[in-house]
Order: structure tokens, then C-alpha cells, then sequence
């Protein structure tokens, strides 16, 4: 690492630079090198739960930021990447939710997730069709 010299105007809070000075004498580096390790980590993503995106805070153990909903594990990324290709590809969705039991859709797979949405969306749409209805009746009524 490069030898980087630790700007005079930097204050850190009491705790904060009691925990550094802590850490430093523990891994035997510079209060420097440590603070510019945190900030690389921070950078780089490394950090659990901070979003690359909008380096957002989040749990350590959540698989999508809070703030903006990008993935922060690279299982949730796969899980999304697969969703975006099942649901651009009709056939299969439509094969796979003819085959499905609704009872019993796994949330946590990709298929799971897509079949749920399908099944709302042909809810909602079965539960639209006596409004449509009726409405396209007053609209016939009103031409006559």
C-alpha cells in the first residue's frame, strides 16, 4: 500500500478514534493505514450490507438494499438475473404456472417469485372483468 499521509483536519469522535487506535495497536498498523483500510472496504463493497449502488447502510444480512432494491449478495443478483429472464420468456411462464400448485409456490426461487406475480396479476384481472363489463354495457347504453 501506498504511504499516504493522514490529512491534520480530519476529527473523528471519541469512541470512533479510541476503536482505530484499538484496532491499529491490535493489527500493528498505523492509525492511517487503518483508517484508509475501512475506507477501501467501505469503497469496494466489502462491508456487509452497504449498497455499491447507493452506499446505503443496510443489515448486514440483507440480500436487497432498503433504500434503492439492488441486489447485495451475489446469490440475490443470480435470483434476480433469472427472474429478468423467466418473466422476458411468456412460454415458459406460462408452462410453469399451468404446472404449478399455487397452495405452495417457494417465495425463495426465482420460478416461485415469477408464478406468484403471474397468479395476482390473473386475479386482479378476473376480479377487473365485471367492472369492464359493466362499463362497456354503459358505454353501449349511452351510444344507443
Amino acid at each position: 500500500m501506498v504511504n499516504y499521509r493522514t490529512p491534520t483536519n480530519i476529527r473523528f469522535p471519541p469512541d470512533l478514534h479510541t476503536k482505530i487506535k484499538e484496532i491499529s495497536a491490535n493489527t500493528h498498523k498505523s492509525f492511517a493505514h487503518v483508517v484508509i483500510d475501512a475506507c477501501y472496504q467501505y469503497v469496494e463493497g466489502a462491508i456487509p450490507g452497504i449498497c455499491l449502488s447507493c452506499h446505503h447502510q443496510n443489515d448486514p444480512d440483507s440480500r436487497y438494499c432498503q433504500k434503492c432494491g439492488e441486489p447485495l449478495t451475489e446469490e440475490a443478483e443470480q435470483k434476480q438475473k433469472n427472474l429478468k429472464k423467466l418473466m422476458l420468456n411468456p412460454t415458459l411462464i406460462k408452462e410453469l404456472f399451468d404446472e404449478a400448485n399455487i397452495d405452495h409456490v417457494d417465495e425463495d426461487n426465482e420460478i416461485g417469485v415469477a408464478i406468484n406475480i403471474i397468479y395476482q396479476l390473473q386475479k386482479q384481472i378476473d376480479e377487473s372483468k365485471p367492472i369492464l363489463e359493466w362499463v362497456k354495457k354503459k358505454m353501449e347504453e349511452e351510444q344507443l
